[in-house]
């Protein structure tokens, strides 16, 4: 194990995301059942995310009961957590990738999993606001506000973390293997999907670019475990020379 990790500079980083593995667990536990789903979503926190209007909120919550109400909320508790922990496995990754890649904006990488982070952190307050303010007995004007907040945060968030992921591409597709430019393409669909939401801006398309981000993350934990030191010695040389 101990040769393992000398030769693979990312695999400790790949560990510690393994630590993301109970949170989706648990928050699978707590999502409602799949017959409740909103339509062209498959997950109800998701679609909550998502929405645009109080008729949108009401078409998602309506069909559920207030325990299970409670239970995306949750959820959103949950998700504190998760969303520190992928931040971090973020970070760690970045950072680690300084080591490889000295151009200056590559230097500065590491404000993206920190802005992320904030965003993910202000979305969730929104959400917890929005299921507060639909339980309670409250004029649907007063969810104007935090659904407009809602609706900036989430975006910054899936695009910050789109715009990550293929900053992390291209920062790997100069490595000049087969093997690296197969994972560089595959952590630059989100960045793609993103594009094609913003011109499309249909729920299937929202669904599809949100599902594009969680395989990236998986994409980016299997790279942790593959790539190997030996190659990555060979890549410095490669960009110090092209600086």
């Amino acid at each position: 194990m101990t040769a393992y990790l000398t030769t693979h500079p990312f695999a400790k980083i790949g560990v510690f995301a393994l630590l993301l593995i109970p949170f989706l667990l648990l928050i699978n536990a707590f999502s409602p059942p799949p017959e409740l789903l909103p339509e062209s979503y498959s997950s109800t926190i998701l679609a909550l995310e998502f929405v645009t209007s109080p008729e949108e909120v009401k078409a998602i919550l309506n069909p559920l009961s207030v325990e299970q109400v409670k239970d995306l909320d949750t959820i959103n508790y949950i998700d504190f957590g998760f969303m520190l922990f992928y931040s971090v496995f973020l970070l760690l990754f970045v950072l680690k990738l300084r080591s490889f890649d000295q151009r200056y904006w590559v230097r500065y990488l590491w404000i993206m999993p920190v802005a992320i982070f904030i965003f993910d952190l202000l979305e969730n307050i929104q959400l917890l606001q929005i299921t507060a303010l639909y339980v309670g007995t409250v004029h649907e004007q007063e969810w104007l506000a935090p659904i407009w907040r809602l609706q900036l945060f989430t975006w910054l968030k899936w695009g910050g973390l789109a715009l990550c992921m293929v900053a992390i591409a291209a920062s790997i597709m100069r490595m000049y293997s087969m093997t690296r430019l197969i994972f560089a393409s595959l952590l630059s669909v989100p960045f793609l999907m993103l594009v094609v939401t913003s011109a499309a801006k249909s729920v299937t398309t929202r669904d599809a670019f949100a599902s594009s981000v969680f395989f990236a993350f998986f994409v980016l934990v299997v790279y942790c475990f593959i790539i190997k030191q030996s190659n990555s010695h060979e890549i410095n040389v490669l960009y110090e020379s092209n600086q």
